[in-house]
């Protein structure tokens, strides 16, 4: 089973979560990529328009 799991994460408007890179692993401020999976860490604020 896949479960999404929301903790207090703020994402702006117009924000695209598509590992645009197609990056197997990676690290920002606020956001981290894990084998090809976006993971936005808990308490994290992504601001409008934020493409990943």
């Amino acid at each position: 089973m896949n479960y999404l799991h929301i903790l207090n994460i703020r994402i702006g408007n117009g924000v695209k979560l598509i590992n645009l890179q197609n990056a197997v692993e990676g690290e920002a401020g606020n956001y981290v990529i894990r084998d090809s999976i976006i993971v936005i860490p808990i308490n994290s604020i992504v601001p409008d328009g934020t493409v990943i």
